[in-house]
Formats: C-alpha cells, sequence, structure tokens
C-alpha cells in the first residue's frame, strides 16, 4: 500500500508527539507499505531557531523558511535513523506539479528512493514560491503528491478529531465518511461555525481533489497514540471515499493542472457528457475566465457544479461566438474552413 501522510506544523513542533509518529510511519513501512511524508513546519522551526517570534514579512517568511528546512530535515533524519530509517529531501512548488516531465521525474525519483528503503519527506518550496507562501498550504500539496502517485490513502495528520457538523454548539457531530463529493461542497460553502478548527476548509479541498483522483482520504488526530493504523483501518477520523479508484496519467495532470476559466453548458450537455460524448458548441451557454486554446478549463453546469475538466479547442472569444450554435454554422461564424466540431472532445476531459 502507498500511503501519504501529511503532519502539520503543532505536530512538528511537539517533540514528544513527532518522536511518536515516526515510529508509527517505520511501523507502516516494516509491514510492507510505501510511505511518503508532506511536512509543515519550516518557519515555525525556523523561528525557533532564530527567537523571532514578531509578525513576519513575506520575505521574512522566506527567509526562515530556508532556515527552517535545515532544522526539519535534521529533525527527521535523526528520529528516523533511530528506526534504522533515511530520508530524502523533496521540495516543490505548484509549476512542478502541472508539468508532464516533472511529474514523471517526481514518480520516478520517489520509486528509486522505495527501492532502496528511503522516505520521502516533501514540502513547498517556500523559499522561492511566492504564491505557494499567500495561497497555497500544505494540506493541498499533500493532496496533489497523492493524486500524482496514485496513492491508495492520504492521511492528514491535525489537532482535531476530523470534521464536525455544529463545531462548537452542544449538537456537534463528527463526521465519519464522506461518499458523495456535493456534500463536501456544501461543507466548503457551509459558515465557518458548521467546520471544527485546524484550517478544516483546507482539508476539505484537499479530501475534494483525492475523491475526484480516486484517493481515499483520512483527516485524523495526530495527537492520539496508533493513530496512523487506525486512520489507515478507518477506525478514526473523517474518511472521503471516492467513487471510483484510478485514473490515467493524463487524467491525473488535468486534475492537477490549474484551471484557465470555464464554460457553463446546459442539462443536455452535461447529459451527454455523463455518457461520455464531447461538448458541442450547441450545448454551450455562457464563458466564464479568459482563455487559449489548449488550456484545461472546468465545465461547469446551470447549477454552478463542475462536472467535467477539459482541454478546450477554442479560445474563450471563440467559444464566446459560437456557443449555441449548431456545427455547421461555425465556417461562416469564425471566418475559417479549419475548426473543430468539438469545443471540447470527450478523449481531451475528465468527468468528474
Amino acid at each position: 500500500m502507498l500511503i501519504v501522510v501529511k503532519i502539520g506544523t503543532k505536530i512538528v513542533l511537539n517533540e514528544d508527539i513527532i518522536d511518536r509518529i515516526v515510529v508509527e510511519i517505520s511501523k507502516l513501512v516494516s509491514e510492507g507499505n510505501r510511505v511518503v511524508v508532506v511536512s509543515s513546519g519550516a518557519i515555525g522551526l525556523g523561528r525557533r531557531k532564530l527567537g523571532i517570534n514578531d509578525n513576519l514579512t513575506l520575505s521574512k517568511k522566506q527567509a526562515l523558511s530556508s532556515v527552517g528546512q535545515v532544522e526539519l530535515m535534521k529533525l527527521y533524519q535523526n528520529l528516523f535513523s533511530k528506526q534504522g530509517l533515511n530520508v530524502a529531501q523533496i521540495l516543490l512548488t505548484y509549476s512542478e506539479l502541472t508539468s508532464r516531465k516533472s511529474l514523471l521525474n517526481l514518480i520516478n525519483t520517489i520509486n528509486e528512493l522505495f527501492k532502496m528503503n528511503i522516505i520521502p519527506v516533501i514540502n513547498e518550496n517556500d523559499a522561492v514560491a511566492v504564491e505557494e507562501i499567500k495561497f497555497g498550504n500544505n494540506d493541498i500539496l499533500a493532496s496533489l503528491v497523492a493524486t500524482t502517485l496514485q496513492a491508495d490513502k492520504l492521511v492528514i495528520l491535525t489537532d482535531v478529531d476530523g470534521l464536525f457538523k455544529d463545531f462548537g454548539s452542544p449538537n456537534q457531530e463528527l463526521v465519519r465518511e464522506i461518499r458523495d463529493i456535493r456534500e463536501v461542497t456544501r461543507y466548503l460553502k457551509g459558515k465557518k461555525f458548521e467546520l471544527s478548527t485546524g484550517g478544516m476548509k483546507s482539508k476539505l479541498q484537499a479530501g475534494f481533489t483525492c475523491m475526484k483522483s480516486g484517493v481515499e482520504c483520512v483527516i485524523a488526530n495526530g495527537f492520539n497514540k496508533d493513530i496512523l493504523n487506525d486512520a489507515v483501518n478507518g477506525i478514526t477520523g473523517t474518511k472521503f471515499i471516492p467513487d471510483s479508484k484510478g485514473r490515467s496519467f493524463k487524467d491525473r495532470l488535468l486534475i492537477l493542472a490549474r484551471k484557465k476559466g470555464s464554460i457553463i453548458v446546459d442539462n443536455g450537455a452535461v447529459d451527454a457528457i455523463r455518457k461520455k460524448k464531447s461538448l458541442l458548441p450547441v450545448g454551450v451557454k455562457e464563458v466564464k475566465g479568459k482563455f487559449s486554446v489548449g488550456d484545461p478549463i472546468f465545465i461547469t453546469d446551470l447549477n454552478g457544479n463542475n462536472i467535467a475538466i477539459g482541454i478546450t479547442n477554442y479560445s474563450s472569444s471563440e467559444v464566446s461566438k459560437i456557443k449555441g450554435k449548431r456545427t455547421y454554422e461555425i465556417e461562416e461564424i469564425l471566418g475559417t474552413t479549419e475548426f473543430d466540431e468539438e469545443v471540447i472532445h470527450i478523449d481531451n476531459m475528465v468527468i468528474l
């Protein structure tokens, strides 16, 4: 089994807890599993190393991250070496997870590390990736890594037991399983008081990504003993269960890619897509965003639900001109005899 374990900052900064988590990871490896660690904590360890507690500018965060990365790897090397294991550091940015060549290199590198019984430790390259510090986080990174590797499970270790309904009220209730991806969307659109703490929104987004990609995701409390065994075996936490298993490499690239816009389609087009048919201009109702030929975009129904991701044969301006039109009208509207009948061909589409 291939397991991605995301470890939060509060766990990394607690010496007793991170020591126990490393022991639990080592036990999983001894049982024949392959484990990848996605770890937060670099900035926190940088703060601790330099004794800095004031508010941080972006450049200072980047500097502290570069200091903290050294401390983070020293921590993991020391702890895993006690278990007879070595670690390797891999720093990533979003662009490297959306490039076919970079993805293949990443997969090949990690597979080689597995052969050498080495634990890959992955983190965002915060020292150079401005956008990742401002908008990204390691929950999302972990879900993208799990998708890239087509892992069997992603376990997100945090400081709460999982996702709670009505968190903070007398009626709060732990959500044990989520099987319908639309339920995740409802939680994401809900009010803050309905969710537990611990950056739960990003963890929901990570679960959402995993469900789309055929990877099971579990949010669990890393401060509980034997948490990894319990999370992997479905005993604890909130579990996101995908309705499909496995995606092709091409599909995974589309899911990971940054979407440049969206096309809103009518109910007839939705039915056709779900029957694995291409998207024709006649089914398009509206265009959102600005995109070019070959860009990955969302296909959205009239209720705002993303039903598919696809590579468009037309730019946003061209789709705006031919939306709702029949195929035979495209030549006259665009003034060319060379055109595609489909706005998005089914072969270049991932149905969500």
